[in-house]
């Protein structure tokens, strides 16, 4: 067995967690049928706004990847197929954003149109024409329906008494004047708020375990995730801090009768900048081998 690392930096992320907690507090079907089928999230998105399919939205992320370039993703988009199922692409009717691939479209959407961020500022934050902006958003609440439903749920508690609570039973009042941006804070309250303080408890939980977790330290608490450094003295020693940390952030929540955890990630790395994913399934102590020497699974 190759030698494990003497000190190493662990850090726990809660995946696409504001996404997830506003499923289940708007109660999307959507939205909900990703969590419960494993869905990719981004790739469905896509899906939902542009028409294409999932296999070939796949294809299409991985010609054109993280680029930006107009120029650069048409001579990508020139090698996919002319044809897709029988059916030719072209008049097919489906919506190619001129600079993110379907499936960055679909992860800007999911990570930016929750609050009612309108199509100018989601334009200008993604840096892309504001036709393609505006047709994205368009597509991302046609998709989502359950979101206007939840502006709905909060709107009609602020008129009662400005008064937003999570299912922490941590409360806030909006007592500024009645506007759009009023607004857009209340919508992003109950994610955002209940996020930070699963996180919160996690952190103080690893800070706590003097026991288990001596030879961890927390480092930094980031909104959805905790970075800690370790010294751990074997694999097996390593393995047991994972399980303890992914377990102290395992924390129910509920929303409209509906109880569900948050899925937590876990990287490794020597340092910050240099992070590399674990995959927790299966054996753990070989996936964390695999992970650290940067060997595919």
């Amino acid at each position: 067995m190759r030698r494990c690392p003497d000190k190493l930096i662990i850090e726990v992320d809660l995946a696409q967690a504001e996404w997830v907690v506003t499923a289940y507090y708007s109660r999307d079907a959507n939205m909900l049928k990703v969590i419960e089928e494993g869905l990719d999230p981004h790739a469905h998105t896509g899906h939902l706004i542009s028409g294409a399919p999932h296999d070939f939205i796949q294809m299409e992320d991985k010609l054109v990847g993280h680029s930006t370039d107009p120029t650069v993703i048409a001579e990508a988009r020139k090698k996919l197929p002319t044809h897709w199922q029988g059916k030719k692409i072209i008049g097919s009717g489906w919506f190619f954003p001129r600079t993110y691939s379907i499936r960055q479209a679909g992860k800007k959407s999911n990570h930016g149109l929750n609050y009612n961020m309108k199509h100018k500022r989601f334009a200008l934050e993604n840096e892309m024409e504001e036709r393609d902006a505006g047709i994205i958003v368009t597509g991302y609440h046609a998709a989502y329906t359950g979101l206007a439903r939840m502006y709905s749920i909060v709107e009609e508690q602020l008129k009662e008494n400005r008064t937003l609570t999570n299912c922490f039973g941590q409360m806030r009042r909006f007592l500024n004047r009645w506007d759009q941006t009023l607004l857009d804070a209340a919508y992003a309250f109950i994610p955002q708020s209940t996020v930070a303080r699963v996180t919160l408890i996690g952190l103080q939980r690893i800070y706590d375990d003097v026991k288990s977790l001596q030879r961890v330290e927390p480092l930094l608490q980031v909104h959805d995730s905790i970075v800690n450094q370790a010294w751990p003295r074997s694999w097996h020693e390593l393995a047991g801090m994972i399980l303890l940390i992914t377990a102290y952030l395992n924390i129910p929540l509920e929303y409209h009768g509906v109880e569900f955890t948050l899925r937590r990630d876990i990287k490794i790395g020597p340092s910050y900048g240099e992070l590399r994913e674990v995959d927790l399934d299966g054996d753990l102590v070989a996936n964390l081998q695999r992970a650290w020497f940067g060997e595919a699974t």
